[in-house]
């Protein structure tokens, strides 16, 4: 089986879709760490902040805010960065596709092999 062509949109949508879950991960990671460190600002603050007050009284909640944000604005951008990605990838592969001939796959369907031509 060869593969000569891939729609470009459907594979945007795809790798759209993964990269926002992608996306998703990682923002739960660091949305997380930015939780954790408005926590601690917002513990250790004092009201003034300088070298032995801590940090300023707001910089907790700008870090809790950040968390928020980021926890739904990642997800967006991968997807949107991964879908336009997958139509650029597409039309690549079908520009290369067509000088080399496409990508051959060997495909097994629960152990019949399908002849291929040749």
């Amino acid at each position: 089986m060869i593969i000569r062509r891939i729609d470009p949109v459907s594979l945007g949508k795809i790798q759209g879709l993964v990269m926002a879950v992608f996306g998703l991960i990682g923002a739960m990671l660091w949305g997380g760490m930015l939780a954790i460190g408005g926590m601690a600002a917002m513990n250790a603050g004092g009201p003034g902040g300088g070298p032995g007050g801590g940090p300023p009284a707001g910089v907790g909640a700008l870090m809790g805010g950040l968390a928020l944000v980021m926890v739904i604005a990642m997800p967006v951008m991968y997807g949107v960065m991964g879908f336009v990605g997958g139509i650029v990838a597409g039309v690549v592969y079908n520009l290369a596709s067509g000088f080399l001939g496409g990508l051959e796959v060997e495909v097994d369907f629960q152990g019949e092999h399908l002849e291929t031509e040749s």
